[in-house]
């Protein structure tokens, strides 16, 4: 997705797509793992001028309309990503914080059935998977070659 899909995007959800919405997406689309509020502040902040609060309300704004994913250990700040599909699930490391998007949708035809024996209309759903990467778990001594 780039910048002219986001004005699109943004306005496609009644919103406007302002300077600061623009340049955290740019950012968030600049990270190689999800980041935190602060550290998409400080990228914002190289080509924009805005506060924290800002960049806050604009993170929430954007993850309550689908357009980032929002992720957390417990104890932790929250951590946001571009969303790269419809719907994301992934396999999220628990040292070095590496994500694994998992190829496929396992939980496709499990919505469905959980929406219609619930009377519920499933939009969208995500999972994620905590464990350990393969080069944690090495160091760990917790898997084998």
């Amino acid at each position: 997705m780039d910048a002219r899909n986001w004005d699109q995007a943004i306005r496609k959800l009644g919103k406007k797509a302002t300077p600061q919405r623009k340049a955290i997406l740019t950012a968030l689309s600049q990270q190689d793992k999800p980041a935190t509020v602060d550290e998409i502040f400080i990228e914002v902040r190289e080509h924009q001028k805005t506060s924290l609060s800002t960049v806050y309300r604009n993170l929430e704004l954007l993850f309550s309309q689908g357009l980032i994913n929002k992720q957390g250990f417990p104890g932790e700040k929250a951590r946001y990503s571009l969303k790269r599909d419809t719907h994301e699930h992934t396999l999220v490391c628990i040292d070095c914080r590496k994500i694994v998007a998992i190829t496929g949708c396992p939980l496709e035809s499990y919505a469905v059935e959980i929406g219609l024996r619930e009377n519920f209309v499933v939009l969208d759903h995500r999972m994620e998977m905590y464990g350990y990467c393969q080069k944690c778990s090495q160091i760990r001594g917790r898997v084998s070659d």
